[in-house]
């Protein structure tokens, strides 16, 4: 793998890592809101879980992409040696 393909997943990492933490902040909001407002209660409990299944999305896709960037990291320093 190249510098420009190493360069791609670091980036998705990082948009990942960015997407991750408003959906978890958004789940948190939603929890809160929901709580105080129990007429909103039904349609806080479908968001929370929409946004929780899109949450474990990006954690899966990231966790994916930094075992592969760290494989390929690997490689390149075996490559090297």
């Amino acid at each position: 793998m190249n510098v420009e393909e190493q360069r791609q997943i670091k980036v998705k990492i990082k948009s990942q890592k960015v997407l991750l933490t408003i959906s978890i902040l958004a789940i948190i909001y939603l929890i809160y809101f929901g709580v105080e407002n129990p007429k909103w209660k039904y349609y806080c409990a479908v968001a929370g879980a929409y946004l929780f299944t899109k949450s474990v999305n990006y954690a899966v896709k990231l966790y994916e992409n930094i075992k592969l960037l760290n494989q390929t990291t690997e490689q390149t320093t075996n490559e090297v040696s």
